[in-house]
């Protein structure tokens, strides 16, 4: 009798997690960082237009000032203050040199609708992250397909290190899907909706709790730090899905004081792509005051009818705005 009446209740399932999800509102989302935008002066638009090829292509523009950040750069290459022994001073803004500084904001139902994205993060990294060239100061833009609340429980048991690295074994059922990786059957080789290459470490598999196992190419990661002078991007997976697309901007792609300007593009191609949204590619410009990231990629089938279209050659003309605001508070967004 009693599981009956827990059938038929239908309201509520008996199990804990889903009974979170059901009623989600108190979920801490703390864990994720500040929840908006406001300390980095970050401006963003985002329009649609159809182009002559028949595609029907999202631009998402964010403008903000690296200038900005809360602490220096570290030393690159783990070393000095960037030594993650845990020996070292915190930096200036009262953080552990490898702790998290991530801001975050929801995207708007519309963008979320014709992209898949669903919301947006930023963190300022002074000392960077393993492996390789990728171990010195630089900016991450992150766009992740899953809601902020989904991403609490994405945790795992962690070497208590300052960035909270998963540890490779793991106790948890929540933890084991840091390392649940969509390989296609066909071709093992492969990891679907990641480029062509893209994997986790082969030494050193990087999961961080929050966002997920990070994957790159092994053929494009620089050697060392002084190798890496140009934007690039990498994913994570979460239960074999993709579920964030970062865009990595070194700090010495910017910084010298001799450069007027700096402009740099990447175009990226999936395997076996289903999330059919991901960003395909992406420019960053940088004028001395202000940084400049565009993130393209395919609107999804069920918003084309929003698309415009748009005379001459593919990206002639000036697409049309169809959100263009400071990010501030997250309710407002949705006004």
């Amino acid at each position: 009798m009693a599981i009956l009446a827990t059938l038929s209740a239908g309201a509520k399932s008996m199990n804990s997690l889903n009974m979170v999800f059901e009623d989600f509102e108190g979920i801490d989302l703390a864990p994720l960082g500040i929840p908006n935008l406001d300390a980095y002066g970050t401006e963003m638009d985002f329009s649609i237009e159809e182009w002559e090829t028949g595609e029907c292509i999202y631009t998402i523009h964010i403008d903000f000032d690296p200038s900005k950040r809360e602490t220096e750069p570290g030393t690159p290459e783990f070393k000095g203050n960037c030594n993650p022994d845990g020996k070292q001073d915190d930096s200036s803004d009262g953080k552990a040199w490898h702790g998290h500084r991530r801001h975050w904001m929801r995207l708007p139902e519309h963008i979320q609708d014709a992209t898949g994205l669903d919301h947006f993060s930023m963190e300022w990294l002074p000392c960077g992250r393993a492996p390789l060239g990728f171990r010195q100061a630089r900016w991450d833009l992150v766009f992740y397909t899953v809601i902020p609340e989904y991403r609490t429980f994405m945790v795992c048991d962690t070497f208590k290190t300052a960035s909270n690295l998963c540890q490779w074994n793991q106790t948890t059922h929540l933890g084991r899907r840091m390392f649940t990786i969509p390989r296609l059957v066909q071709d093992n080789r492969n990891i679907a909706n990641l480029p062509l290459n893209f994997g986790p470490d082969p030494e050193f598999p990087e999961a961080v709790e929050y966002e997920g196992l990070h994957h790159y190419s092994p053929f494009l990661a620089p050697v060392n730090h002084s190798n890496w002078t140009l934007p690039t991007h990498t994913m994570t997976t979460y239960d074999s899905e993709a579920v964030s697309f970062r865009a990595m901007i070194p700090h010495t792609y910017y910084s010298d004081p001799r450069k007027a300007w700096v402009r740099s593009s990447e175009y990226q191609y999936y395997v076996y792509q289903t999330q059919m949204g991901l960003p395909s590619n992406w420019t960053t410009y940088y004028d001395r005051k202000t940084m400049s990231v565009k993130i393209m990629g395919n609107v999804l089938k069920s918003s084309r009818s929003i698309c415009k279209k748009s005379p001459g050659t593919p990206g002639s003309s000036k697409p049309e705005i169809i959100f263009s605001k400071d990010l501030k508070a997250d309710s407002d967004l949705h006004k």
